[in-house]
Protein backbone atom coordinates (compact mmCIF):
# COMPACT_ATOMS: atom_id res chain seq x y z
CA UNK A 1 0.00 0.00 0.00
CA UNK A 2 2.83 2.40 0.81
CA UNK A 3 4.33 1.73 -2.63
CA UNK A 4 1.08 2.75 -4.32
CA UNK A 5 0.91 5.94 -2.27
CA UNK A 6 4.58 6.66 -3.01
CA UNK A 7 3.95 6.34 -6.75
CA UNK A 8 0.82 8.51 -6.61
CA UNK A 9 2.61 11.23 -4.62
CA UNK A 10 6.02 11.01 -6.31
CA UNK A 11 8.24 13.63 -7.90
CA UNK A 12 6.32 13.83 -11.17
CA UNK A 13 3.16 14.78 -9.29
CA UNK A 14 4.94 17.26 -7.02
CA UNK A 15 6.49 18.95 -10.06
CA UNK A 16 3.02 19.51 -11.51
CA UNK A 17 1.78 20.79 -8.15
CA UNK A 18 4.68 23.23 -7.88
CA UNK A 19 3.97 24.61 -11.36
CA UNK A 20 0.27 25.07 -10.63
CA UNK A 21 0.79 26.57 -7.16
CA UNK A 22 2.27 29.76 -8.58
CA UNK A 23 -0.92 30.42 -10.55
CA UNK A 24 -2.97 30.50 -7.33
CA UNK A 25 -0.59 32.42 -5.05
CA UNK A 26 -1.82 35.92 -5.87
CA UNK A 27 -5.53 35.19 -5.49
CA UNK A 28 -7.54 36.30 -2.45
CA UNK A 29 -7.29 33.87 0.45
CA UNK A 30 -10.05 32.15 2.36
CA UNK A 31 -10.58 33.11 6.01
CA UNK A 32 -8.64 30.93 8.49
CA UNK A 33 -11.88 29.66 10.02
CA UNK A 34 -13.09 28.35 6.66
CA UNK A 35 -9.71 26.72 5.96
CA UNK A 36 -9.80 25.02 9.37
CA UNK A 37 -13.34 23.82 8.73
CA UNK A 38 -12.45 22.42 5.30
CA UNK A 39 -9.39 20.67 6.72
CA UNK A 40 -11.44 19.18 9.56
CA UNK A 41 -14.12 17.71 7.25
CA UNK A 42 -11.75 16.68 4.43
CA UNK A 43 -10.94 13.18 5.76
CA UNK A 44 -14.61 12.36 6.28
CA UNK A 45 -15.63 13.66 2.86
CA UNK A 46 -12.73 11.74 1.29
CA UNK A 47 -13.78 8.58 3.12
CA UNK A 48 -17.41 8.93 2.04
CA UNK A 49 -16.38 9.80 -1.51
CA UNK A 50 -13.99 6.86 -1.54
CA UNK A 51 -16.67 4.38 -0.50
CA UNK A 52 -19.27 5.78 -2.91
CA UNK A 53 -16.77 6.09 -5.78
CA UNK A 54 -15.57 2.53 -5.30
CA UNK A 55 -19.13 1.16 -5.19
CA UNK A 56 -20.12 3.24 -8.22
CA UNK A 57 -17.07 2.15 -10.20
CA UNK A 58 -17.69 -1.53 -9.39
CA UNK A 59 -21.36 -1.15 -10.32
CA UNK A 60 -20.50 0.44 -13.67
CA UNK A 61 -17.95 -2.26 -14.39
CA UNK A 62 -20.50 -4.91 -13.38
CA UNK A 63 -23.06 -3.40 -15.73
CA UNK A 64 -20.45 -3.28 -18.47
CA UNK A 65 -19.70 -6.97 -17.96
CA UNK A 66 -23.35 -7.95 -17.44
CA UNK A 67 -25.54 -9.53 -20.09
CA UNK A 68 -28.15 -6.76 -20.06
CA UNK A 69 -25.62 -3.98 -20.50
CA UNK A 70 -25.21 -4.36 -24.25
CA UNK A 71 -28.94 -3.88 -24.88
CA UNK A 72 -29.16 -0.93 -22.47
CA UNK A 73 -26.09 0.74 -23.93
CA UNK A 74 -27.41 0.42 -27.48
CA UNK A 75 -30.74 1.86 -26.36
CA UNK A 76 -28.96 4.81 -24.71
CA UNK A 77 -26.78 5.32 -27.79
CA UNK A 78 -23.56 5.11 -25.76
CA UNK A 79 -20.43 3.11 -26.41
CA UNK A 80 -19.66 0.27 -24.00
CA UNK A 81 -16.10 1.65 -23.92
CA UNK A 82 -17.46 4.78 -22.23
CA UNK A 83 -18.80 2.77 -19.29
CA UNK A 84 -15.61 0.73 -19.05
CA UNK A 85 -13.44 3.86 -18.87
CA UNK A 86 -15.74 5.73 -16.48
CA UNK A 87 -16.07 2.66 -14.26
CA UNK A 88 -12.30 2.20 -14.08
CA UNK A 89 -11.73 5.90 -13.36
CA UNK A 90 -14.40 5.96 -10.65
CA UNK A 91 -12.92 2.86 -9.05
CA UNK A 92 -9.43 4.36 -9.17
CA UNK A 93 -10.68 7.69 -7.77
CA UNK A 94 -12.51 5.89 -4.96
CA UNK A 95 -9.40 3.95 -4.01
CA UNK A 96 -7.27 7.11 -4.03
CA UNK A 97 -9.76 8.84 -1.72
CA UNK A 98 -9.75 5.86 0.65
CA UNK A 99 -5.95 5.97 0.69
CA UNK A 100 -6.15 9.68 1.53
CA UNK A 101 -8.37 9.21 4.60
CA UNK A 102 -5.71 8.54 7.28
CA UNK A 103 -3.11 11.01 5.98
CA UNK A 104 -5.80 13.72 5.81
CA UNK A 105 -6.93 12.86 9.32
CA UNK A 106 -3.33 13.27 10.50
CA UNK A 107 -2.97 16.43 8.37
CA UNK A 108 -0.11 14.98 6.35
CA UNK A 109 0.88 16.47 3.01
CA UNK A 110 0.51 13.00 1.49
CA UNK A 111 -3.25 13.21 2.07
CA UNK A 112 -3.45 16.59 0.35
CA UNK A 113 -1.41 15.26 -2.59
CA UNK A 114 -3.79 12.31 -2.92
CA UNK A 115 -6.67 14.81 -3.11
CA UNK A 116 -4.79 16.51 -5.95
CA UNK A 117 -4.34 13.15 -7.70
CA UNK A 118 -8.05 12.46 -7.26
CA UNK A 119 -8.82 15.82 -8.85
CA UNK A 120 -6.67 14.83 -11.85
CA UNK A 121 -8.59 11.55 -12.09
CA UNK A 122 -11.85 13.52 -11.96
CA UNK A 123 -10.62 15.78 -14.76
CA UNK A 124 -9.77 12.72 -16.84
CA UNK A 125 -13.21 11.31 -16.15
CA UNK A 126 -14.82 14.58 -17.24
CA UNK A 127 -12.79 14.67 -20.45
CA UNK A 128 -13.76 11.06 -21.25
CA UNK A 129 -17.39 12.01 -20.66
CA UNK A 130 -16.99 15.02 -22.96
CA UNK A 131 -15.56 12.86 -25.72
CA UNK A 132 -18.25 10.19 -25.49
CA UNK A 133 -21.26 12.35 -24.66
CA UNK A 134 -20.45 15.57 -26.49
CA UNK A 135 -23.72 15.49 -28.36
CA UNK A 136 -25.55 15.18 -25.02
CA UNK A 137 -24.49 18.69 -24.07
CA UNK A 138 -21.11 18.24 -22.42
CA UNK A 139 -19.29 21.47 -21.73
CA UNK A 140 -15.55 21.94 -21.88
CA UNK A 141 -15.97 25.41 -20.37
CA UNK A 142 -17.89 23.98 -17.41
CA UNK A 143 -15.25 21.30 -16.91
CA UNK A 144 -12.44 23.86 -16.91
CA UNK A 145 -14.32 26.23 -14.61
CA UNK A 146 -14.95 23.40 -12.15
CA UNK A 147 -11.28 22.46 -12.29
CA UNK A 148 -10.10 26.01 -11.56
CA UNK A 149 -12.52 26.39 -8.63
CA UNK A 150 -11.53 22.99 -7.24
CA UNK A 151 -7.83 23.79 -7.53
CA UNK A 152 -8.35 27.16 -5.85
CA UNK A 153 -9.90 25.52 -2.78
CA UNK A 154 -7.32 22.74 -2.80
CA UNK A 155 -4.39 25.17 -2.87
CA UNK A 156 -6.04 27.35 -0.21
CA UNK A 157 -5.97 24.48 2.32
CA UNK A 158 -2.54 23.14 1.36
CA UNK A 159 -0.77 25.19 4.04
CA UNK A 160 -2.60 23.26 6.74
CA UNK A 161 -0.84 20.10 5.57
CA UNK A 162 2.53 21.34 4.33
CA UNK A 163 4.32 21.53 7.68
CA UNK A 164 2.84 18.50 9.37
CA UNK A 165 4.29 15.62 7.33
CA UNK A 166 5.40 12.73 9.55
Amino acid sequence: MNTIVAVLTGKSVTRIIDKLASAFKGLPHLPKGMVNFLVSVAPWLAGLGGVLGTISGLKLLGNWLGWGAKWWLQLAGLSPTYFLLIGLLQLLGGIVLLLAFNPLKERQLTGWTLLFVNMAIGLTQSLVALVYTYMAGGSLLGTLLGLVIGLYFLFEVKGAYATSEK
